[in-house]
């Protein structure tokens, strides 16, 4: 049954079933009985979840399958189905808080898949008889004038004296009186946590290049005080190499300029 809840539902690939639930009703009741058969254990859990999911934020939707049984007339079961849903949408969304419009129902009138599974997956006496009616008969057979004349359960009741279908009455009957509910919620999206890169310092900008200069002239250095000798002793030729000397350790190197 969970299978096909999901198939129905197409692919879920933001999304995760939290919980599920089946709950029973009485022959043609429509109403929440949370005391009939296993209904209360189903009912505290699934409120329990779809609570804690909603309070979280991760609460995506709920979704309600109802069911009948084939006795009755099929108007008749159709719009059980129908009541039968919207009874446990009203109930789940008072009794948990949910917002009415995160629960969405789906009536599915009589149950004639699951009928068939329980049969297939029984020992019943004439099981393939039953099978091959509700495999090959369809749900009802009308003549030119649009009448019912036959159908599945006409054939199903008549079968051997109507002795399997009293058995499906008894046996399976009451298991497709039934809601199905499943709670779907948002699934996590895995964060990759990556470190940060290292800010790099900005280079500093490159120092314009300096203009070039024009050479400067070297300056012609102040001539030295000539040294002042005592009359007696003046030599005017020694003054002059003197000089020259004193001259050309102060005279610069014009070999070592660049000119540019």
């Amino acid at each position: 049954m969970l299978a096909a809840v999901l198939l129905s539902l197409g692919q879920l690939s933001a999304r995760e079933v939290a919980d599920s639930m089946r709950i029973y009703y009485r022959q043609g009741y429509r109403y929440v009985e949370p005391l009939f058969r296993s209904n209360e254990a189903e009912l505290t859990k699934f409120l329990e979840t779809a609570s804690e999911a909603q309070k979280a934020g991760r609460l995506e939707q709920i979704v309600i399958r109802s069911w009948a049984s084939p006795e009755g007339q099929h108007p008749m079961n159709i719009r059980l189905s129908e009541l039968r849903a919207d009874s446990l949408k009203a109930y789940i969304s008072r009794e948990a808080g949910i917002p009415s419009d995160k629960i969405v129902t789906r009536a599915e009138g009589i149950a004639w898949d699951a009928l068939r599974g329980m049969v297939a997956e029984s020992d019943m006496d004439f099981r393939d008889e039953v099978l091959s009616i509700i495999d090959g008969t369809p749900e009802f057979v009308y003549d030119e004038n649009g009448r019912i004349v036959d159908g599945r359960r006409k054939q199903l009741m008549d079968l051997k004296g109507g002795v399997p279908y009293h058995h499906m009455y008894e046996n399976f009957f009451p298991n497709l009186r039934a809601s199905f509910a499943l709670t779907l919620i948002q699934t996590p999206e895995q964060k990759i946590i990556t470190k940060p890169e290292p800010q790099r310092e900005p280079e500093p900008e490159p120092e314009p290049a300096p203009e070039p200069l024009e050479p400067e002239q070297a300056a012609e250095p102040e001539p030295a005080p000539e040294a002042v000798l005592p009359a007696a002793e003046f030599r005017p030729l020694l003054a002059v190499k003197t000089n020259l000397l004193y001259w050309a350790t102060l005279m610069p190197d014009f070999h070592s300029y660049t000119f540019v």
